[in-house]
């Protein structure tokens, strides 16, 4: 147990360092972020200097705090080291929450689900109910800290996306964790994952719905109040022009004009001319107060300019411009394209036909307007929400004559022209002269929109259109006008109108919060009201396994876990009563179990007794000395009075004693002492019924036979050895204890007894199988001594081939020389002086070639030196060799020869048969087969006699009738043949 507590130590130990070092490395990475993104590019600045210090002191410790719990700080106060663990994560997630948009959220459930993880597995405490209080708190205080708090909060998308990765990649952490049961959460943890999955999933549901659908709505708002703002502003503006063109129409209708031009330029009166004066100063007056007029003229027929309130304007030729062209040629008001005159502000021409009685056109009456009537409709604007309207006309030239947002580039072009568009749109008048192709400032944003509604009649847009550092888009509307062929382009700032969204989702984010908070507490406290009485009851049942049989389960409720309770009570009850009574039995029990083992030991012992008895006596190949050895190994393993082995005669008429080991059993043995067969003693019951016999009172059993040579015998066994089904003799086995033997012994030393029947079984095997090799050893030695004393025979008429070093090769009868030599079989080494010189030793080495046993040559190897040979072992063996190669050679050589005299015999007897075959006559096959004998046998005279049946034998007659009869006579020697034999 110690040991398995340590290991499973080390294992959390190892898994604390793990996630200590993981946090450790993601809260750097963070705070890296927020220093490279928030403190360097966002302009610090906004925040607080003691906000600053304490969020880069936040940002520091938080990582050493994890590597201190991870390599073991606090590690024998467990529940401190995780409440400053968990303590330290979530000020550093608070601070993030308070310091940058929109990361509450992901702070927050990052915060709950790190606690869940490290207070349910990674450090698991007993009760964890209030680090789930501490999670639920410090998560309603994160989201708090984002959303009420006012504060200039940071801008760092990154960040936001780097907590959602992170508490993706935990929460999938936790639920593999989970899943593969490498952490096992305990009833209470369990009971809250459920609940809270059961809750908090629906409300984040249903929270994101509603969040959802009140920014669409908050959108779709927007939308409609800003298109009615740039439709309202669009109208102004057309009915300016339209008022303007009314305008125009309507002067140019006083008949002061008509009149002034139907008479020619030499018959005007003065007073038709003052009056004329007087009505363009009046109407110019009219309007100049404001600013917007800049001068009145009438043009006649020819496009001259009879008389303007400008005087430098007088005179002048107007008749190659749109406006009187327009007008003229049209006969309705006409608004012309804004014109930037040589060293003047830009200008809007408004011009209207002058009509005489008879409807007429007689000249054309035109006003030049200042874009300060434009101005004053287009001016910056604030909205319910104090936002700001930055309105921004565009006219088809793509060249900015209004722009609110960004009034420095106002009259420049949004699209880039080169510089030969740029030269012909200043001779145009539609740039200032002033203006050169580096001062363009293109707009692709504003040209984008413009395109968009054209091709796509897509009104509203989301941009930024400022290029501010607060990175705030602006949305509106863009518009095109129905008077002139401008487009309104309608941008509003939304920092307040977000800022006020931005209000209403914290609250709904905070209440969200605070309600989830709420519901994690309650789950909480009921998974621990559920589980805190089923969690004592698992300690008193660990405690029961224990061993600690006494304790009692507490009941606190009277549910089912109460009735649980209870019925624990009893079974530890029962169970005591049981393990109490059960004490004796299992005593008892064992006595008894020591007692068979002590059999069984002893009984094993009999056995590897036997085996070992059994494996000596089969070792044994002489039959007298096996069955002498079983009675005394016997003896010896056993310690029996007398053993004696009686096997059967030829007539199976007495058990005769063969073999015994004591004094007793030794007289017996002189005497040649015997049993008949089922009649005398026990050894007779046992050899004649076959089956084995005990006698555990001598004295009373009537079958027992009385010894004198054994008087000691109390007890005696008899077993049968039998070979199958026939019995060869008994094994006697007699103890001076009475009641020695069991119906066990009887089973045990029956193996024994088949052992030693089938001992001697084989050893009569092996002697028979040994006397039938020495007979047929001897009748080869006989016919190989028979066959190479005819080739000895043979060689000694013929002589024999000898070598020797001197002479070289000579035929010499070698062994008539040495009569004795084939007798003797060994190894023979002489020496003795030189008959010619005494001082020369002559050594002669003589090895028998044997052939199976029998000597059928000799080599002899002799030197003459002046000192004697030493023949050592190794060239002897040497010589040996080569003699038994010789031997194998010469007995091959000889049954070859032989093979080839038989096949040279069986080859004449078939060439006489064919012969006497070849003719169908019965004289001629007589004849044929005569002279073929006496050829062959090389005889002088042969005869063939055919006897007749029941005829005695005839006198021999002559030589000719002989010849007819058939008699065969051999009358000569044979004569000297070449013939192999």
């Amino acid at each position: 147990m110690p040991a398995q507590k340590t290991h499973s130590s080390l294992i959390q130990e190892r898994r604390v360092l793990r996630f200590g070092l993981m946090t450790a490395f993601l809260s750097i990475i963070a705070s890296a972020l927020l220093l490279r993104i928030g403190f360097f590019t966002v302009s610090p600045f906004r925040l607080p200097v003691p906000i600053l210090i304490i969020t880069m002191g936040i940002s520091i410790l938080t990582p050493l705090t994890c590597l201190a719990v991870g390599f073991g700080f606090l590690r024998r106060r467990k529940f401190l080291r995780l409440f400053v663990l968990l303590l330290s994560i979530w000020l550093f997630l608070a601070a993030f929450s308070y310091l940058i948009e929109e990361v509450a959220i992901p702070a927050s459930l990052l915060f709950f689900i790190v606690s869940m993880l490290f207070s349910s597995s990674i450090l698991a405490v007993d009760d964890v109910f209030p680090f789930q209080v501490f999670s639920a708190v410090g998560s309603f205080i994160t989201i708090a800290a984002g959303t009420l708090l006012e504060t200039s909060r940071l801008d760092i998308p990154s960040i936001n996306t780097y907590l959602i990765v992170v508490l993706a990649l935990v929460s999938l952490v936790y639920l593999f964790y989970l899943l593969t049961q490498r952490i096992l959460p305990s009833l209470q943890i369990r009971l809250l994952n459920f609940s809270l999955a059961v809750s908090l999933i629906p409300l984040i549901a249903i929270s994101y719905l509603v969040m959802t659908n009140q920014r669409s709505s908050f959108e779709n708002q927007m939308r409609e109040s800003l298109k009615v703002a740039a439709a309202a502003k669009a109208e102004e503006v057309d009915a300016f022009f339209s008022s303007t063109k009314e305008m125009m129409r309507a002067n140019a209708s006083l008949p002061i004009f008509s009149r002034y031009l139907s008479i020619p330029e030499n018959w005007r009166p003065s007073d038709i001319e003052n009056e004329l004066y007087s009505t363009i100063e009046s109407l110019s007056l009219a309007n100049i107060t404001q600013g917007d007029v800049l001068s009145f003229g009438l043009l006649n027929a020819s496009g001259i300019v009879e008389y303007d309130s400008d005087p430098e304007r007088v005179g002048a030729d107007e008749s190659q411009s749109d406006y009187f062209r327009s007008s003229y040629s049209s006969g309705i008001s006409y608004v012309a394209d804004l014109v930037f005159q040589p060293d003047q502000q830009p200008e809007i021409i408004f011009s209207s036909p002058v009509f005489g009685e008879e409807n007429q056109v007689l000249g054309v009456l035109r006003a030049r307007f200042s874009l300060q009537s434009i101005d004053r409709l287009l001016r910056s604007e604030t909205t319910t929400y104090n936002d700001q309207v930055f309105p921004i006309i565009i006219d088809f030239l793509y060249i900015r004559i209004v722009d609110t947002l960004q009034p420095q580039y106002r009259f420049y072009p949004i699209m880039e022209y080169t510089t030969d568009q740029i030269n012909q749109l200043k001779r145009n008048g539609s740039l200032p002269v002033s203006f050169s192709e580096d001062q363009q400032e293109p707009s692709d944003d504003l040209l984008s929109l413009i395109n968009a509604y054209r091709s796509y009649q897509e009104s509203f847009f989301t941009k930024d259109l400022d290029k501010k550092p607060d990175n705030i888009s602006e949305f509106g509307a863009v518009l095109r006008l129905t008077s002139v062929p401008w487009f309104l382009i309608y941008p509003q700032t939304q920092s307040n109108l977000l800022a006020v969204y931005e209000q209403q989702n914290n609250q709904l984010i905070f209440y969200i919060g605070l309600f989830g908070a709420s519901i994690a507490i309650i789950a909480s406290l009921i998974a621990r009201t559920i589980s805190k009485p089923i969690l004592a009851l698992t300690r008193t049942a660990e405690k029961v396994s224990g061993g600690d049989l006494q304790i009692q389960a507490a009941i606190s409720t009277k549910d089912e876990i109460g009735a649980l309770a209870r019925a624990f009570n009893s079974m530890t009850s029962q169970l005591r009563d049981l393990i109490f009574s059960l004490e004796d039995r299992v005593q008892q029990r064992t006595l008894e179990i020591t007692k068979q083992n002590e059999r069984l030991t002893f009984r094993s012992q009999q056995l590897k007794t036997i085996a070992e008895v059994a494996g000596s006596v089969t070792a044994t190949q002489d039959l007298q000395s096996l069955l002498t050895n079983v009675t005394h190994l016997i003896n010896q393993r056993f310690g029996f009075y007398h053993i004696g082995v009686f096997l059967l005669d030829q007539n199976n008429e007495y058990a005769v004693l063969k073999a015994a080991n004591s004094e007793g059993g030794q007289r017996m043995l002189k005497r040649n002492h015997r049993l008949r067969v089922g009649q005398v003693g026990i050894v007779g019951y046992a050899t004649g019924q076959g089956r084995p016999r005990i006698a555990t009172d001598v004295g009373e059993d009537a079958i027992y036979f009385n010894n004198p040579d054994l008087p000691n015998t109390r007890s005696e066994m008899a077993l049968p050895l039998k070979i199958g089904s026939q019995v060869i003799g008994a094994l006697d086995v007699q103890s001076q204890v009475p009641n020695a033997f069991t119906e066990e012994d009887i089973e045990l030393f029956s193996i024994l007894a088949d052992q030693i029947a089938i001992a001697i079984m084989n050893n009569n095997l092996y002697e028979e199988t040994n006397r039938a090799l020495e007979d047929m050893k001897r009748t080869h030695q006989r016919y190989l001594k028979n066959e190479w004393a005819a080739v000895a025979g043979q060689k000694q008429r013929d002589g024999v081939v000898r070598y020797s070093a001197n002479s070289g090769l000579s035929k010499t009868n070698a062994i008539s020389q040495d009569p004795d030599i084939l007798e003797d079989k060994r190894v023979k080494i002489n020496s003795r002086p030189s008959p010619a010189d005494p001082k020369v030793n002559i050594t002669e080495l003589t090895v028998p070639i044997n052939l199976r046993g029998e000597t059928i040559a000799v080599i002899r190897l002799q030197q003459e030196n002046e000192q004697d040979l030493f023949w050592n072992a190794a060239k002897i063996n040497t010589i040996q060799q080569i003699a038994d190669q010789i031997a194998l050679t010469l007995e091959s050589a000889r049954l070859f020869e032989q093979t080839l005299r038989r096949a040279e015999r069986d080859r004449k007897a078939f060439e006489i048969t064919n012969r006497i075959r070849s003719t169908t006559n019965f004289e001629d096959m007589i004849q044929i087969a005569v002279e073929e004998i006496k050829r062959e046998l090389n005889v002088q005279q042969a005869q063939i006699t055919i006897q007749k049946k029941n005829q005695e034998e005839l006198a021999a007659p002559s030589a000719a009738e002989k010849t007819k009869t058939g008699q065969l006579v051999l009358n000569s020697s044979l004569q000297e043949s070449n013939e192999v034999k």
